[in-house]
């Protein structure tokens, strides 16, 4: 391919990763078209994107954008999957969620292959490894997490009104009791 087309090709990369925050570098060999089709269709309802990398530019435009670390990412065949901004898919946890996700039911259906084998990522500015990538996926969405922050902040809340219901059910009862002993 001429060097000018690379060049294009690695300018269009630039200009589509910029606002990129979370990708994940994925190992597509394998997959079927079916599956592929289904695994885009299901990635895009949640605002996330795949594209499949051309090697020499996807390095150029990498290195472009201040992520060289990316660089050892790219080795054969190579799909990126990102969140576009502003989307669900644009958290790190949803996206990790999704890939891992897929990649298990992949994996059942085409029983047992290794199939969707995760390279690494670009996760929150850092890179991530494979491991990395299956941890971030266990954590919690934010959603989840100011449920749970909410729940802590209540809880105190909780027990003061179990502690003032408490005292008003024993002061009744006392009462209660005083009149019991004053008819007797």
């Amino acid at each position: 391919m001429p060097s000018k087309v690379k060049k294009q090709i690695a300018q269009e990369y630039e200009r589509q990763y910029t606002a990129v925050k979370n990708s994940i570098f994925l190992d597509y060999r394998g997959l079927s078209a079916k599956l592929a089709t289904e695994f885009r269709q299901a990635l895009a309802a949640e605002g996330i994107k795949i594209k499949v990398l051309r090697n020499n530019p996807a390095r150029v435009a990498l290195k472009n954008l201040g992520w060289p670390e990316a660089d050892r990412l790219i080795d054969g065949p190579t799909a990126v999957i990102f969140g576009l901004p502003g989307s669900k898919g644009d958290n790190p946890v949803t996206l990790s969620k999704q890939v891992i996700n897929w990649r298990a039911k992949v994996i059942t259906q085409s029983a047992g292959k290794k199939l969707l084998e995760i390279k690494g990522g670009r996760l929150d500015g850092q890179l991530v490894s494979p491991p990395g990538v299956v941890e971030f996926s266990r954590l919690p969405t934010r959603e989840v997490l100011l449920a749970q922050l909410a729940g802590v902040f209540n809880a105190p809340l909780t027990r003061l009104a179990y502690v003032c219901q408490a005292l008003i059910q024993k002061t009744a009862l006392l009462f209660d009791t005083l009149a019991q002993t004053k008819k007797e």
